[in-house]
């Protein structure tokens, strides 16, 4: 009985103590929400400010060309690799000839019985003993037979293809021993003596790129390595899915040592001013992948989270693309502190 009454005493002595802490963390937790933080505030403001604009751009190749047999056939040499450097005329494969070859022989076979045929009928039909209508048939099968051995001629060349242009082989589709048919390319090669860098330019903002301008081009894959060059070619038709524009920007490839795929960061120097609106740096604040800044709300005791889309540096403020308005009175001081629906006190 004494030991029951001891247990009684001692879950009842734990029950309090529980409620006690319960107490104490709701009251914590009261105290937290109703704390009071300070901040100072800014204003989004419209001020005027250079539009250079950056992107992410592509590099090509300023020229590509397809390299194709225009004769079937088994490939039997390959003289170049991938990367290599070749100039124009450069032997670059060759396929294995012998049928060719022995089409060619028969066609100059026929050929030559054509010629001899012909020389000896001319004879005749200029001494008035052979018909007209079988001297021009005589002339037929000897055209038809220098026509057959011309394009055997070709097909036994075919069998060689060379370099249409000086460049870099690109990625290479053939081996000894592989079946290839005309016009099925094997390889490609590239121009890059000068590289074409291709940016998507947002519509909203292609009327202030022209043809000349100047860019600033780093390649994260050469160290930041940084380019200089100018736009000589935009699109005049807008991708039907983003809605953006693609622009090119000519730069030297001394060295060969941009290669076609890289991507860099592109600074379109438009040269131009613009009123734009914009917030002190401070203000922004990244999470992951998003930009936001925190607001007074309208009861001017508490604020708000909102997302922006940023755009440029402007001395020591940032523009602000999309997300708020000059009304909006912008956390600059505090903000790492706040949260949604924070209380706060405004510093004068």
């Amino acid at each position: 009985m004494k030991n029951f009454k001891l247990k009684s005493s001692l879950v009842l002595f734990a029950c309090l103590v529980l409620l006690a802490s319960c107490g104490k963390i709701k009251e914590k937790n009261v105290d937290e929400n109703q704390k009071v933080l300070k901040v100072i505030l800014g204003q989004a403001k419209i001020e005027e400010a250079n539009a250079d604009s950056y992107y992410i751009g592509t590099v090509e190749a300023s020229q590509t060309v397809p390299v194709s047999f225009s004769v079937p056939g088994a490939v039997e040499q390959v003289f170049v690799e991938e990367g290599q450097l070749v100039n124009k005329g450069q032997k670059i494969a060759e396929l294995v000839s012998s049928s060719f070859k022995n089409s060619l022989q028969m066609a100059q076979s026929q050929e030559k019985q054509a010629k001899d045929a012909y020389d000896r009928l001319t004879k005749v039909y200029k001494e008035g003993s052979l018909p007209e209508i079988k001297y021009v048939e005589i002339e037929s099968k000897l055209q038809q037979a220098v026509s057959s051995a011309q394009i055997a001629q070709k097909n036994v060349n075919d069998c060689i293809i060379k370099a249409p242009i000086s460049g870099i082989v690109g990625r290479k589709d053939i081996e000894p021993g592989t079946n290839v048919m005309p016009s099925n390319p094997i390889l490609s090669i590239y121009k890059i003596d000068d590289v074409l860098i291709k940016v998507a330019i947002p519509e909203n903002e292609i009327s202030s790129v022209k043809k000349g301008n100047k860019a600033s081009i780093k390649i994260a894959a050469l160290d930041n390595s940084e380019f200089n060059g100018t736009i000589n070619e935009i699109s005049m038709v807008a991708n039907a899915v983003s809605h953006t524009y693609d622009a090119k920007i000519l730069i030297r490839n001394n060295g060969f040592k941009i290669k076609p795929g890289m991507v860099c960061n592109v600074n379109l120097n438009n040269r131009t001013s613009k009123n734009v609106l914009s917030v002190p740096n401070s203000a922004i604040i990244s999470e992951v992948d998003k930009k936001y800044v925190y607001v007074l709300n309208a009861d001017g005791k508490t604020v708000s989270k909102k997302t922006v889309e940023i755009g440029n540096y402007t001395g020591n403020n940032i523009i602000i693309r999309n997300g708020i308005t000059t009304e909006d009175k912008i956390v600059v001081v505090g903000q790492q502190l706040v949260y949604e629906n924070a209380n706060v006190t405004v510093i004068k």
